[in-house]
């Protein structure tokens, strides 16, 4: 099961897009209200609750990217093979 022509391994992102379907699935967005930035502990605790909550999806993301990439191309890129 790869995905031609970049020799990816499908099953290799079968958690990936389980977790985003069901993410969307569930509906579970960040729905909380920014907090003026006149009150900066608000505001800076809001955006870390913000920042861990909204983080796997940019994993989701960057991993779904990879989906077009081979496995060496990807590697040339991170230096790890010339």
């Amino acid at each position: 099961m790869n995905i031609e022509p970049y020799g990816r391994f499908l099953p290799d992102y079968a958690a990936v897009l389980f977790r985003m379907a069901l993410t969307g699935f569930l509906g579970l967005q960040v729905t909380e209200q920014a907090p003026d930035r006149k009150h900066a502990k608000a505001f800076a605790e809001y955006e870390e609750r913000w920042f861990n909550y909204t983080k796997y999806q940019r994993d989701i993301e960057a991993a779904i990217a990879t989906v077009h990439v081979s496995a060496k191309k990807k590697r040339e890129q991170k230096g790890l093979m010339r």
